[in-house]
């Protein structure tokens, strides 16, 4: 998970990065292209985090507040 994270934060970078510079529209749309993959892949693995750290309720530890369950 920490190398998907780490691609999809240096990828993202790279996308700002070359948006930022503002050197021809073929340039900025490769950044524009770059920013979406690294912010693709970061919310993915942001999403498999938060799920695996969510935990599992049983029928039997369900609240009364929150039913059904």
């Amino acid at each position: 998970m920490r190398t998907w994270l780490s691609a999809g934060f240096v990828i993202t970078t790279v996308g700002f990065a070359l948006m930022a510079s503002l050197q021809s529209p073929t340039v900025v749309f490769a950044g524009a292209a770059a920013l979406d993959l690294g912010n693709s892949v970061v919310g993915a693995v942001a999403g498999v985090l938060q799920i695996q750290h969510t935990p599992a309720l049983s029928v039997d530890e369900c609240p009364a507040s929150r039913q059904p369950c």
